[in-house]
């Protein structure tokens, strides 16, 4: 008897693409094998980057905010007007695949914004979206995706929803938004930051400071998260990107305690199987003090992936329960192929695909559209979705409901 074709599914999970990690961008690792060409060293005139962030300003410190799975060291810093597309014609999807999944649908395009900033890498999120906002079409989409009105807090109108709980904080100039179970809570800390009134994270954390100072602020700014520390022993790691008219730029820096030696030699050895180090024109290893830096140079050709055209969605999620079953529900945002979307339960660190998906019925998921699985009864923590663009060698994985 002849066994049925793989169906997609099959094939990324076979080939490693959607896995039972814990939730973050698959393929983000800087180190891989090596692809035969030799590193090439040499000075680099990096574009520059503003020494004064505005995230700083939005960063509450740790007391002032819930205690629980909050990291309020993290930072996801992106312009997403400047991410390559005026050099280049081509956007850094890279910086896509670490907001977007992560954010529900305002009704605005991501591009229309000044700055999206990530805070607070949980299982969930917090963001704050800066631009001329057009306050009438936020809350329209609000309302009209789940959520209701919750009354103001300072210059802000205030919307919630409990199903998965999230607050949404609006003004004419910025959208506070936050997806965790004390997420008004975490919304007006954030907002407070910004207005002065409690103490911000840089103001307490003399590591945070030192190393924001000299990492500022790039076209996108990621702390916390990638990193090239090969003695894994980095206080702060953190990476840049800027956009260049002669090629595209990635700075690495990372700061390291006091009683650590950090030399040249260390980092040229762990770049030796790096691919990006690899297929830069050159890269410069700077080292002062307990800052080690790491810039690469690259062609701009290098941002064509085969995921560089995947339209990465925004999607407001929606879920309801009776017990017995969940009903999964596409509330606002954008239409996407529904074989980029696989649901699954995580329990721990473990995942398992739920038996019905979105492409068993749709080609495409839009608002209005629903998935009913049932309910799991095991001790699962919640239930997240994987997106993988067709064709594409790179996914991504997100918070669709913690489970009670």
């Amino acid at each position: 008897m002849n066994s049925p074709p793989p169906t997609r599914r099959t094939f990324l999970k076979q080939a490693g693409l959607v896995t039972a990690a814990s939730i973050s961008l698959t393929g983000c690792t800087e180190s891989l094998p090596p692809l035969g060409n030799r590193v090439q060293y040499g000075r680099i005139d990096t574009p520059p980057v503003n020494t004064n962030p505005t995230y700083r300003q939005w960063l509450p410190a740790a007391s002032t905010l819930p205690s629980g799975d909050i990291n309020p060291g993290y930072v996801n810093y992106v312009q997403p007007q400047n991410l390559g597309q005026q050099e280049t014609g081509i956007v850094n999807k890279n910086a896509h695949f670490f907001q977007k999944l992560y954010l529900d649908s305002f009704g605005l395009d991501y591009e229309s914004y000044d700055s999206v900033i990530g805070l607070h890498r949980t299982t969930k999120s917090t963001y704050v979206l800066q631009g001329d906002i057009t306050t009438e079409t936020v809350t329209q989409t609000l309302l009209d995706s789940g959520y209701t009105t919750a009354g103001s807090y300072q210059d802000y109108e205030l919307f919630d929803r409990t199903d998965s709980p999230r607050t949404a904080a609006v003004s004419p100039t910025a959208i506070v938004w936050a997806h965790h179970e004390q997420s008004t809570a975490i919304v007006e800390a954030v907002i407070d930051a910004k207005r002065g009134a409690v103490p911000r994270h840089h103001e307490t954390d003399d590591a945070f400071a030192s190393a924001t100072d000299a990492i500022g602020a790039g076209s996108w700014t990621m702390i916390g998260g990638l990193g090239i520390d090969p003695t894994r022993s980095a206080l702060i790691r953190s990476m840049t990107y800027m956009p260049g008219d002669d090629g595209i730029y990635y700075i690495h820096k990372q700061l390291y305690p006091e009683n650590d030696v950090i030399t040249e030699q260390t980092l040229r050895d762990a770049l030796e199987e790096n691919t990006r180090a690899r297929d830069s024109r050159s890269v410069d290893i700077q080292i002062e003090g307990q800052i080690a830096t790491i810039a690469m140079h690259l062609p701009h050709e290098s941002l064509q992936t085969d995921y560089a055209d995947a339209t990465v969605p925004i999607i407001t999620w929606g879920v309801e329960t009776d017990g017995e079953t969940l009903t999964i529900q596409h509330e606002a945002g954008d239409s996407t192929p529904a074989e980029s979307i696989t649901v699954s339960i995580q329990e721990g660190s473990e995942r398992t695909e739920v038996e019905s998906q979105f492409s068993d019925t749709l080609d495409r998921i839009q608002p209005g559209d629903t998935l009913t699985i049932d309910a799991p009864d095991t001790d699962a923590d919640r239930i997240v979705g994987t997106y993988s663009p067709v064709d594409a060698t790179r996914s991504a994985s997100f918070v669709i409901y913690e489970l009670p």
